[in-house]
């Protein structure tokens, strides 16, 4: 018997941006300088401490076609992002750049589905990728606009 396993996942959070986790700076950032008449500084960052938390459903791992609660989390491993900033001078700054590279992902599900290898393996993969996907939305969509009205709260210092 084939069984389409169907998984509807309701809503998510993603934590840990908060200290003592948070976003927290890798190294020193740059000294500012002069790029094309502005002062620029950058910085890399972890994203170790984020954590994102998904709550759904999922039916078709047994015969009966039962509906199950599912929840899955998402730790992110060695993940960083690169930032710079940039200002005029005399100017509030602005986020010039902001890029995550590809990033590990450690998924802890709430129970696990009764699943042979094959299906099990397939079922592993596309979670990890919906995961990723909806934490790239985050980190590209309301972390860098959160990021960009923080950094122009202080000028930047000359260089």
């Amino acid at each position: 018997t084939n069984r389409n396993l169907i998984v509807h996942f309701s809503n998510g959070k993603v934590t840990g941006l908060l200290p003592p986790l948070g976003l927290k700076r890798l190294g020193d950032c740059s000294a500012p300088m002069w790029q094309l008449g502005n002062i620029t500084v950058s910085c890399y960052v972890r994203l170790d401490g984020l954590t994102a938390v998904y709550s759904g459903t999922y039916k078709g791992d047994s015969l009966k076609g039962q509906v199950k609660d599912l929840t899955v989390q998402g730790d992110l491993k060695g993940a960083m992002a690169y930032l710079e900033i940039t200002a005029s001078v005399g100017a509030s700054p602005l986020l010039k750049s902001w890029s995550v590279p590809p990033f590990n992902l450690q998924l802890t599900l709430s129970r696990t589905p009764d699943l042979n290898s094959e299906r099990r393996q397939s079922f592993d993969r596309e979670l990890e990728s919906n995961v990723k996907h909806a934490l790239n939305l985050f980190l590209y969509g309301q972390l860098q606009y959160a990021l960009a009205n923080a950094v122009r709260v202080d000028p930047l210092p000359m260089p």
